[in-house]
């Protein structure tokens, strides 16, 4: 399969992998953002979907579309949106869906193709930096555990008490 038509293929999975988990979309807020750095962005692919995905999968992609408008999922952005040519994801419906989903739809070389200000980088940043501050702050309060609970063994044992209190 060429590079191009699995790029695509990963870009109309999206909108499916999304929909088949149930997942609520992110804040409205969020998406908004979204949107406007999407619409800014030189990789917003202006034409129709059958442009970039065949008939049936554009088919099932405007229904995704009008199902999310059913939901209120929109910005004032969305008809500016396009698709991303980067990856190939619809912007309409990828603004509101969780980032772990996006993620999981986007492959290393398409990651390198997304626009230096593009949201996912911008939020990818965001939660490792989350991720390595949870990290140390977990890490800390299990070395303070540790001691804790190793100077509480060492004060059981030296009183010749057991180390876990009997039922």
């Amino acid at each position: 399969m060429s590079d191009e038509l699995k790029t695509v293929a990963m870009g109309a999975s999206g909108p499916l992998d999304w929909y088949l988990s149930g997942r609520p979309a992110v804040i409205p807020e969020l998406s908004t953002g979204r949107a406007a750095r999407c619409v800014a962005c030189p990789n917003n692919g202006e034409g129709p979907l059958t442009q970039f995905f065949t008939e049936p999968i554009a088919e099932f992609i405007k229904k995704q579309i009008e199902k999310r408008r059913d939901y209120h999922l929109i910005t004032p952005y969305d008809a500016a949106l396009g698709v991303c040519t980067a990856c190939y994801c619809v912007l309409s419906l990828k603004v509101h869906e969780p980032l772990d989903l996006v993620l999981k739809h986007l492959s290393a070389k398409n990651h390198d193709k997304l626009w230096e200000k593009c949201w996912i980088l911008h939020e990818e940043q965001q939660t490792n930096e989350s991720e390595t501050t949870h990290e140390r702050t977990t890490t800390a309060k299990g070395k303070a555990n540790r001691r804790r609970f190793g100077l509480l063994s060492w004060y059981r044992r030296k009183r010749g008490l057991p180390d876990r209190p009997q039922a």
